[in-house]
């Protein structure tokens, strides 16, 4: 009779083994260097419109800039008016295969990318010239529109698989930038986005989040900034002083504009709806997308 020291051995012995796979994701310093060199070699230029300036200017510093009345408040309600039906239509799953959509019934989420190819005049709005030169400005020359989305958002079936939406997270870890036109009045009780002010500037702190981030498999999709993180953050580290919690609240017609490099989140739909359209520009080779990788427990290489 075997001993039981044979039976563990042998149980050991015909488990299965893991396939060893080199990492295929960056090193920590590898990183690092790529995030400093995207910095270095494309600074954020001075805009062409004198009213550009200060914007420019805020979007440095802070990450993100609001400007009101943009669209006037006919033009604002005629396109509101007709592309709402659209995005109702996209939440009871009532839109026509041309459409590129994506139902995230559990969160109350709904999106329609490229709607600018099925409605021309949104693709007149995120070309204006105003927006063109600050979003250029701010990319270095070297902004690229990834997509223009129309996104609505609704009470959820539960609260609880909403919170699941709500975490904060930043796109990126190069510059990117969304510009976020209201359809709507966008109050505290619409779920208004939440932006957290300076965490789009390079720092010590983003170096784990970043790293894991640029790895690919399942830590890509860790978004290990927990609001409590933030807030530790906030009380304790020099890079957060200044760092400021904002809401982005603004009337039917108005823009906010925002590095998504930075932390943000959606906030807590208590009551209506919010409907918007979102223009999405990246920067030329930096553009966000997946990283390849044959091992979802991608090891981490510190070195």
């Amino acid at each position: 009779m075997k001993s039981s020291v044979d039976l563990l051995r042998h149980a050991v012995a015909s488990l299965p083994h893991t396939r060893e796979i080199d990492p295929v994701g960056p090193n920590w310093g590898e990183t690092v260097r790529e995030v400093r060199d995207h910095f270095d070699r494309y600074p954020i230029l001075k805009p062409k419109y004198a009213e550009n300036e200060a914007r420019v200017c805020q979007m440095e510093r802070q990450g993100m800039v609001f400007i009101e009345n943009f669209l006037a408040e006919r033009e604002v309600e005629a396109l509101a008016q007709r592309l709402r039906q659209i995005a109702v239509d996209c939440a009871h799953d009532r839109l026509p295969e041309k459409y590129h959509q994506k139902r995230y019934q559990k969160y109350g989420r709904y999106r329609v990318f490229e709607i600018h190819k099925h409605n021309p005049e949104v693709m007149e709005i995120f070309a204006h010239p105003i927006i063109t030169d600050l979003v250029q400005s701010y990319l270095s020359q070297q902004g690229v529109l990834k997509t223009i989305g129309l996104e609505l958002r609704m009470q959820p079936p539960s609260q609880d698989a909403a919170l699941g939406d709500l975490y904060p997270h930043f796109d990126h870890i190069y510059r990117e930038v969304k510009v976020f036109l209201a359809l709507e009045d966008i109050e505290l009780k619409h779920g208004s986005m939440i932006y957290w002010t300076r965490t789009h500037l390079d720092g010590e702190w983003r170096r784990l989040p970043e790293y894991l981030f640029s790895l690919g498999g399942l830590w890509s999709n860790s978004h290990i900034m927990t609001e409590t993180a933030i807030d530790s953050l906030m009380e304790h580290h020099p890079e957060f002083r200044q760092t400021e919690l904002v809401h982005c609240t603004i009337p039917a017609g108005g823009l906010y504009i925002a590095d998504t490099r930075g932390l943000h989140r959606a906030g807590f739909l208590e009551e209506g709806h919010r409907l918007q359209v979102i223009g999405e520009f990246s920067m030329k080779g930096y553009e966000r997308k997946g990283v390849p990788c044959d091992n979802p427990l991608q090891p981490l290489n510190l070195g």
